[in-house]
């Protein structure tokens, strides 16, 4: 038997004239040939897979429409003599508007915006890797992206992740509804829909030794989002694997400054009801300028940039320029302190938690100041030279006064100085200097150790209003002590020559939890608190009485008294 012999069909060798892989374009370029030739009698048919981002005609012209990527695809169908066969090829368009330039984070500055989160190898490598948002249940991917001059510049959104502070105090990173989170689970880093607190919190530490960030999950102490060189992904390790970059947006849109015209630096003023004053600001360039007062409270501001106190406190006033596609947002801000100009007596101040309150500080020689602090307010010269620096009170308004403080001294050094003034105006002298002070130092019962000692009650009469106390502090250049008010009070005292039958008659010691008071006959007695409110009414018999009482200050007659 003879079988007729099959010749078989021919390749129709389909190829595009010059284009052997994937290609890259720019939008500008408008249009390119990508025409194929065959050996088939087909006609070739082409296509694009996403006409949205290029059309090709059956002439094989392509044109380039928007930014992103499509399949350009050519094909012949089977005939008589030559096999089907199609050839493609990826094309990425690129939107020159859609590219953005990133720059290297060199320090601990994080701050909220687009970044693209890498490893990198080292400071002259040619590309890194970056985070992108694929992930595989436990992992995150990576792609390569080429460094030019020490910058990323890209228009792959999947490597863009958006760094924002949270409601806790941590940082979440993200890119639309993909959230880098710690499940856990070994090293395992996941996706979640939304921010998570605890799995999607992180905290960004700059190692500036490796020049690299530690971002470590808020949720756990030891899990950080690292790079594996060996398994090429993003995980969650113990810091076991390498630690990353970070590359921070440029904002390319033109940016603004504004100024005060004529603020320079924080204010303090002293309270004047409805006193005004200019804080109207320039932008440069031209853009119109919103003002605004963190505490309305304390000041107001127009839409012109006038100022309006309304009462002692701190607020900031910020003069700001919206942000748009042309212009970076533009902000200048100062804070305002407005102080009491005086206080009502009876008058108390824990300077532990209440701070400075409305006291005033002045440096007159040399560095040291008088600071807030969590034990009081102080004073310390230590390796500071030669200084000295003023304390000093609202003022009161009282012709007799009896003031009380507390104190701790802490290393040698000089004694601290009290004196009061009756014509020292802050709102027009610069320096105390420029008021004159009468010093009652030797009135007053002074620390001689950190151990805290009541000053006992220092007694003023016949005095001119207004009244300010002033702490003066003084170091050496080789010996500086650290002195410490924790607390004062001031409140009105008798009129001098006016006798109190009651008191004149009557030992009051402080004590700790107690007073004890000694009389000679039985009485009856009021004790009444700073504020003028009454705490105890009270008959006291002939001889010793103790009196428990919280602790605090306490007026007994014309008596104050310190309970401990």
């Amino acid at each position: 038997l003879y079988k007729l012999e099959e010749t078989g069909k021919s390749n129709p060798e389909l190829t595009f004239s010059g284009i052997t892989g994937d290609i890259t374009k720019m939008l500008a370029d408008g249009s390119y040939s990508s025409k194929a030739t065959t050996k088939s009698d087909a006609t070739i048919v082409y296509s694009s897979s996403n006409q949205e981002v290029a059309t090709i005609d059956q002439q094989g012209t392509v044109t380039l429409l928007a930014g992103g990527t499509t399949v350009i695809k050519a094909e012949v169908a089977e005939t008589a003599t030559f096999n089907a066969s199609f050839i493609e090829y990826t094309l990425k368009v690129t939107d020159p508007a859609a590219l953005k330039t990133f720059v290297k984070v060199t320090n601990d500055a994080v701050t909220e915006g687009k970044y693209i989160i890498v490893y990198q190898a080292s400071d002259d490598a040619n590309s890194v890797m970056a985070l992108n948002t694929t992930n595989a249940g436990k992992f995150f991917g990576n792609t390569e992206i080429d460094l030019t001059e020490n910058k990323i510049v890209t228009d792959d959104k999947t490597v863009m992740w958006d760094i924002t502070l949270e409601s806790d105090d941590h940082y979440s990173i993200s890119n639309g509804n993909i959230f880098v989170g710690f499940k856990g689970n070994n090293n395992e880093a996941y996706i979640y829909n939304d921010y998570t607190i605890g799995e999607c919190g992180w905290n960004f530490t700059y190692d500036e030794n490796n020049k690299v960030f530690k971002i470590q999950n808020a949720g756990v102490n030891n899990r950080y989002l690292q790079y594996n060189t060996g398994s090429p992904r993003f995980a969650c390790y113990t810091g076991s694997q390498k630690h990353l970059t970070l590359y921070k947006q440029e904002d390319s849109r033109t940016a603004v400054e504004v100024t005060f015209n004529e603020i320079d630096g924080d204010q303090t003023l002293f309270f004047t009801k409805g006193f005004t004053y200019n804080s109207a600001a320039t932008a440069t360039p031209t853009r119109p300028i919103t003002y605004s007062s963190s505490n309305q409270e304390v000041a107001t501001i127009s839409t012109e940039g006038v100022v309006t106190l309304v009462g002692a406190g701190t607020t900031v006033i910020k003069a700001s320029t919206a942000a748009d596609n042309t212009y970076q947002e533009g902000a200048a801000q100062y804070t305002l302190t407005v102080r009491n100009t005086s206080v009502a007596l009876p008058y108390q101040i824990d300077f532990k938690t209440e701070g400075l309150g409305d006291w005033l500080t002045y440096t007159t020689e040399g560095t040291v100041e008088w600071e807030s602090t969590n034990y009081g307010v102080q004073a310390n010269g230590f390796n500071k030279g030669v200084g000295e620096a003023y304390l000093i009170s609202p003022a009161v308004t009282a012709s007799d006064i009896i003031l009380a403080f507390s104190s701790q001294k802490s290393f040698n050094g000089n004694d601290l100085q009290l004196f009061y003034s009756t014509d020292f105006d802050p709102s027009i002298m610069l320096q105390p200097s420029d008021a004159s002070w009468t010093e009652i130092t030797d009135m007053a019962i002074w620390a001689t150790s950190q151990e805290t000692t009541e000053s006992g009650n220092i007694e003023l009469h016949d005095l001119a209003a207004p009244i300010r106390f002033a702490f003066k502090y003084t170091c050496e250049a080789n010996e500086a002590a650290r002195w410490t008010i924790v607390e004062l009070s001031i409140a009105k005292g008798q009129p001098s020559g006016i006798e109190d039958v009651a008191t004149n008659e009557m030992k009051v010691i402080n004590g700790k939890g107690q007073v004890t008071i000694e009389t000679a006959e039985a009485m009856p007695i009021a004790i009444y608190a700073l504020t003028g409110a009454q705490v105890r009414q009270i008959e006291l018999v002939e001889g010793t009485n103790i009196v428990e009482l919280p602790a605090g200050i306490y007026l007994i007659g014309n008596k104050k008294v310190v309970v401990f």
